[in-house]
């Protein structure tokens, strides 16, 4: 099982995965629904290491705020993905199987 501190740093980079496909892909909505999801973590995630928050909160309101803006269905498949087992990560940073990309029915709607 992922640590809530993994699990946010593995959301976030597969976030910026994602935005980068997206904006590829000519789907500038897409990618700015996500990077409006993330744009909070690195700031919350210096705040928990001046011991002013954690993690856990952390992933809590990123959970809220995904349901909020309509990416509950991307964050509970990116979640999956990390919590579950799953294929490693190879050395280029990219798993063998990136099944998150914008392909995400819900997120997909946005375009």
């Amino acid at each position: 099982m992922t640590d809530d501190r993994s699990l946010i740093h593995q959301l976030l980079y597969h976030a910026l995965i994602d935005i980068r496909e997206a904006a590829c892909e000519g789907n500038s909505r897409a990618a700015f629904r996500l990077s409006d999801l993330i744009h909070t973590i690195p700031l919350q995630l210096e705040r928990v290491t001046k011991e002013e928050g954690d993690y856990a909160e952390i992933l809590n309101g990123l959970r809220e705020r995904a349901r909020q803006k309509g990416c509950e269905s991307w964050m509970n498949n990116a979640v999956r993905h990390y919590v579950e087992p799953h294929e490693n990560i190879s050395e280029t940073g990219y798993s063998e199987q990136h099944d998150l990309q914008v392909e995400d029915a819900e997120l997909a709607q946005v375009v």
